[in-house]
């Protein structure tokens, strides 16, 4: 495949970020429902604390590991359609002519294993 222009590069920075922001949101909501506890007095500080921290060392950790890195987005990319958090509507078309026929290849040889 060829170089990236630098909108590409550019087009494709702005999707790992808003696939980076729609899975951290996921997870936070997730992080919303223990601090709901929390306020309701189910759980104490410490275990929200506890929480807070399992949710930093593990999910915001990976996720943000898979979009830190525009270089990074052959993987990142089809993975994040993979698990619903783009998809080719959100790609702007000039990109998708691009870098599509590559996305498809690695979401084929990554995830479609049956």
């Amino acid at each position: 495949m060829k170089k990236l222009s630098k909108k590409q590069r550019s087009q494709v920075g702005e999707l790992l970020k808003l696939a980076h922001a729609r899975e951290l949101s996921k997870e936070l909501e997730k992080l919303e429902g223990v601090f709901r506890q929390w306020r309701a007095g189910k759980i104490d500080p410490f275990e929200l604390d506890e929480h807070i921290y399992e949710h930093h060392q593990g999910p915001n950790r990976k996720i943000w590991r898979m979009y830190s890195s525009v270089s990074d987005w052959e993987l990142a990319l089809p993975a994040a359609m993979h698990r619903g958090f783009l998809n080719v509507e959100d790609i702007p078309d000039d990109l998708w002519m691009a870098i599509g026929p590559r996305v498809e290849e690695i979401r084929k040889g990554l995830f479609d294993h049956a």
